[in-house]
């Protein structure tokens, strides 16, 4: 019997900070964390939507099979909670912007089969609201 939990999808959960005039090495230091990733500004040029128009510090969780997308969405507001004060004065003193991306992969033949839990609790949507953080998913079928 094939097992159930083989096909099933990955998540991965970033949490990025951006702007146009973003200091990485600012914010690096200011929430003692090494991001992931940095995008540097790329301004668009004949609508090239692979170019970044922002600056943008990521943090992000690995690829991983999961049942529910709050397994790696808790990964990183551990890494966060203590820095919200932190966060919330970015968005006052650069205006920066602050979000949650939730990437969920699944198998093509396995579109009608287990999904990842989208639901979340209310600590959890409390830490996005404070942060000023919004949440957006991307799902993609391979």
């Amino acid at each position: 019997m094939e097992d159930p939990f083989a096909t099933s999808a990955t998540v991965k959960v970033c949490f990025l900070i951006y702007t146009h005039d973003l200091n990485t090495t600012l914010i690096s230091n200011l929430l003692e964390l090494q991001p992931s990733n940095v995008k540097p500004y790329q301004p668009l040029i004949n609508n090239d939507n692979e170019k970044a128009n922002a600056t943008s510090w990521i943090i992000e969780t690995p690829e991983e099979i999961s049942h529910d997308i709050n397994d790696q969405l808790s990964q990183l507001i551990s890494l966060l909670a203590d820095k919200k004060e932190i966060i919330r004065s970015l968005k006052k003193q650069y205006n920066t912007n602050h979000e949650f991306r939730i990437i969920i992969k699944m198998k093509n033949e396995d579109k009608c089969g287990l999904k990842p839990a989208k639901g979340f609790d209310h600590k959890t949507l409390t830490f996005i609201n404070d942060i000023y953080a919004k949440i957006m998913f991307d799902q993609y079928i391979i």
